[in-house]
């Protein structure tokens, strides 16, 4: 405690070392915003040769066709997905293999049971 106190007493070498992280600090805010500026040309030019590319395939008739053709396919998929989950429901409602083995049993105790009573 008596040595932070020692270093706040010294008012001149605390105002100069504030003054020189002022500066330090200012330097490197001048470098990332010059980065800033040079990242955003950068950009800026890609956005533009993106834009041309995009501008370029839209006017193709062969992209245009793929880009058709794909959404047909995924008109189909999503179709055919559809249709699948359908025809897996109407399975399940239609399975009847509980009910056919429920009911041979039934018969087969009422047959073991009329056998038993013939005998007697």
């Amino acid at each position: 405690m008596r040595e932070e106190l020692e270093t706040f007493a010294d008012v001149g070498t605390l105002r100069t070392n504030v003054e020189a992280r002022k500066k330090q600090l200012s330097r490197t805010k001048n470098v990332f915003t010059k980065r800033r500026e040079a990242l955003r040309q950068q950009v800026q030019v890609l956005n533009q040769k993106y834009d041309k590319k995009k501008a370029q395939l839209s006017e193709n008739e062969t992209a245009t066709t793929l880009e058709a053709l794909e959404q047909k396919l995924r008109y189909f998929e999503g179709n055919i997905f559809h249709l699948d989950e359908y025809v897996q429901t109407k399975t399940r409602e239609s399975d009847f293999a509980t009910v056919r083995d429920s009911v041979n049993k039934l018969a087969s105790e009422i047959n073991t049971l009329i056998v038993k009573n013939q005998q007697t």
